[in-house]
Formats: structure tokens, sequence, C-alpha cells
């Protein structure tokens, strides 16, 4: 999935070669707060997402890491212009790494959502080319923030986990 924020445990390979695992004492756990951080972040981001037909909002997805001990897990859109929506595009781009430097659209990429809206791509096309670009819409970033205390949650029962499956050994 192109154009994710990517989540990753730092120092997680070094606990991995202490604890002697082969994915039974860190896998299932970690597995689980990597998916339950990834759909705490993919709510709210839904939550933040502009609407016009639902494909942004619809399609933010994630993936974990299918090692037997996890490493990662992404999510962002699976939708084209995701990136361009949240990093903005033209003058008003904070992507980093160039996300979000795209072209800026062209009347024929205007044309459905200009119709949609009572109004004509040139129009659209005009006031953006004017303007240099177009703003961000944070969905994503601010989707992450406002799970972050999910995510502490998650942590704690996933470190709850490990120390009682520790215990059993």
């Amino acid at each position: 999935m192109a154009d994710m924020i990517a989540v990753e445990v730092e120092g997680l390979s070094e606990l991995v070669a202490k604890a002697r695992d082969n994915g039974t004492l860190l896998g299932k756990p970690i597995r689980v707060l990597f998916t339950k951080a990834s759909l705490a972040v993919q709510k709210y981001g839904r939550e933040f997402a502009p609407v016009d037909r639902g494909q942004l909002r619809s399609g933010i997805s994630y993936d974990v890491d299918g090692a037997a001990i996890p490493e990662w897990a992404e999510i962002g859109p699976l939708a084209k212009h995701g990136a361009a929506v949240e990093f903005g595009i033209g003058d008003f781009n904070e992507g980093p790494g160039g996300l979000g430097q795209r072209p800026l659209p062209t009347e024929g990429e205007l044309e459905g959502w200009a119709h949609r809206h009572g109004m004509t791509a040139h129009h659209i096309w005009k006031i953006i080319h004017n303007r240099g670009g177009i703003r961000p819409v944070r969905y994503m970033r601010d989707g992450f923030q406002a799970a972050m205390p999910d995510i502490d949650n998650h942590v704690k029962e996933c470190a709850s986990d490990i120390e009682e499956e520790w215990r059993r050994d």
C-alpha cells in the first residue's frame, strides 16, 4: 500500500532475540497490538476524512507484518488521491519525502467533482492554479494523534499479555 503512515516498534528485534522466541511468546500479543492500534487509527482517520463520494473514507485500510513476530503495521488510504489530500499539493505540500508532490490537477480531473458541486471544471481549475495548489486535510495524521490514548491502552494490554505468557513458560 503506497502513501501509508507506517508504525514501527523500535528495539523489537532486540527483545525478540533476548526472549529466545519463535513467535509463541511475543507473536500473538504484538499482532493483536498492531491490529487494535491500526483499527483505532483507521476509525479516527475515517472520522476526519473529507467526504465527497466516500472513496477516501471507506478506502482507509491497514496491513500488519505477516512475520511470526510482526514488527510493523501500515495504515492509510487506498485511494490514489489520498496522499494529495493528506499532505496538500503545490505550494501547500507538507509531505515528507515528496508525498503530496503531485502536479496540480487538470480540468479533466476536476470535471466529476465540479459537476457534483454545481460548478465548472474550468472555474475550479482556475482557483486552484491561482492559489498555487490545494491545502492539506490532515485526516490520517490527526487520526493517529486522536488514536494515541487507545494505542497507549493497547500497548499496556500487550505488555500484560506478554508478562502473563512469560510466567507460564
